[in-house]
């Protein structure tokens, strides 16, 4: 784990503006419970001055054909701190997830699934370590025989170095392809 952790820039002092990117398909179900639990993290990060008042929950519609769309919408009428994107189809997790993450405005992002699987709390931790200089942090859950839903990584599981929900530093979207989108 020490050689993992070599190529640190320093910390970061200032809160920063975070997304939260939430690939969803087929998720009407869990998304209320989804959104209200993310929003109170995103309180809490505040709270503590670790991200700044702009941060944000973006859930990606993957192709659903549920109401999930239609919650994310409603959701989004009520709650400014909640946006969305709906894919034309289903490009899979991982693509939903790399769609939000090209298309967020903000200084880092950090994906969780909408099942809530791994522990909110692990967002914390990876924040973190973002302050403490890491651009990219890594959340990985030693076991998975017990999965079920909001059972999972536990806030001490966080490694800048595997991969299952990440923070990243929003610079590694920062390329002209990008930009041009954003306009």
């Amino acid at each position: 784990m020490d050689a993992q952790r070599e190529h640190v820039e320093g910390p970061r002092t200032a809160p920063s503006r975070l997304a939260l990117v939430v690939p969803c398909h087929n998720e009407q179900e869990v998304l209320r419970e989804t959104a209200a639990t993310l929003l109170a993290r995103l309180d809490v990060l505040r709270a503590e001055g670790l991200v700044a008042d702009g941060s944000f929950l973006c859930f990606v519609d993957d192709g659903s054909t549920d109401g999930t769309w239609a919650l994310i919408r409603e959701l989004h009428a009520r709650e400014p701190r909640i946006s969305g994107m709906k894919l034309t189809r289903n490009f899979g997790h991982q693509g939903a997830v790399l769609a939000g993450m090209l298309e967020c405005d903000a200084d880092a992002v950090v994906t969780i699934d909408a099942d809530l699987q791994d522990d909110d709390a692990c967002i914390t931790a990876m924040v973190r370590e973002y302050h403490a200089g890491h651009d990219i942090v890594l959340g990985v859950r030693g076991d998975r025989s017990a999965d079920t839903s909001r059972n999972g990584a536990t806030e001490n599981d966080v490694t800048p170095s595997h991969a299952s929900d990440s923070i990243l530093r929003g610079r590694y979207f920062d390329t002209p392809a990008v930009r041009a989108r954003r306009r």
